[in-house]
């Protein structure tokens, strides 16, 4: 099976990416995954040093699957609804000045 991404660049998130100096570690990240797996790829980003499952607020269960530096990484699969709710949470955190800019990871499966 082979993983094939989709990048979108929303609201210049590469350039904020590469000011950060992430952006080459998030593709490497990316470009590392080699099976659909949600632990494993939160793995990823740990081993180079993003927080994983960050509390979105102290109250509530909310987490972000990565963290780093005011970039935020959501790993979804297929639930769009968990797609919706992750947005609505990432307005909060922008309204907030919390973030810089987010991933919104969004995976498509092809077998070979």
């Amino acid at each position: 099976m082979m993983v094939k991404t989709t990048y979108f660049d929303h609201n210049g998130a590469i350039s904020v990416l590469e000011k950060k100096g992430l952006l080459s570690e998030l593709w490497g990240i990316l470009l590392e995954i080699t099976e659909i797996d949600h632990y494993r790829i939160q793995q990823l980003f740990y081993s180079r040093g993003w927080e994983i499952e960050k509390r979105i607020l102290p109250e509530t269960t909310w987490r972000w699957d990565a963290y780093k530096d005011k970039v935020i990484v959501s790993i979804e699969f297929s639930l769009i609804d968990a797609v919706h709710r992750d947005f609505f949470r990432l307005l909060m955190w922008h309204h907030d000045d919390k973030l810089d800019a987010v991933n919104l990871y969004d995976n498509h499966v092809q077998k070979t």
